[in-house]
């Protein structure tokens, strides 16, 4: 069910929260039927997908809707401003520095960007990230380090002349060195 339906109060038995729901409009995903049992079985989360063509890679707007030790749970907003679908933000992924407790980083009713990273249509989950729409880092780190090839740095110069530096003097030295040691 959408972040929408979800029981508020945990005494509620199954019985009362569909009383709750007589007369409502839902839109619904048939995932299984078996005539021999005699059942239905509807999603609500994967209509919504549909509905929206949620698709990874897709950025989304959301709020933390819980927040535990392993990750937190974020509902997406929608175009038409409701929150229908929830899912993961893994504790890796909350961000590039090192996070031991995701209660530390972000706390119900926060407000967060997404990257969805993985969709699991069988267990009906999404799995999130907030990290990859920072920067890594590591590669700002190495950008100013070692430059691309073809990008100069100015060095000491006499007449206004552009020097090439060398980022990590050596290197190769190091690298061949290393080689022979390690076989």
């Amino acid at each position: 069910m959408s972040p929408s339906h979800l029981l508020k109060v945990g005494t509620k038995v199954l019985s009362e929260v569909g009383k709750d729901l007589i007369g409502s409009t839902l839109s619904l995903k048939v995932i299984e039927a078996s005539e021999q049992e005699e059942t239905l079985i509807f999603s609500e989360k994967q209509a919504m997908w549909e509905k929206f063509s949620i698709k990874v890679g897709d950025v989304f707007e959301g709020k933390v809707s819980s927040v535990a030790r392993f990750g937190a749970f974020v509902e997406l907003r929608f175009p038409d401003g409701g929150y229908y679908v929830d899912g993961l933000v893994h504790i890796s992924e909350v961000s590039w520095d090192l996070v031991r407790d995701v209660r530390d980083v972000l706390k119900k009713g926060d407000g967060v960007r997404v990257k969805v990273v993985q969709i699991d249509v069988e267990k009906s989950r999404l799995a999130f990230s907030i990290k990859q729409l920072q920067a890594d880092p590591l590669f700002e780190t190495l950008d100013t380090l070692m430059p691309q090839e073809g990008t100069l740095n100015t060095g000491t110069s006499t007449a206004g002349d552009v020097v090439p530096s060398e980022p990590l003097p050596d290197l190769e030295q190091i690298c061949e060195e290393l080689l022979r040691e390690n076989g």
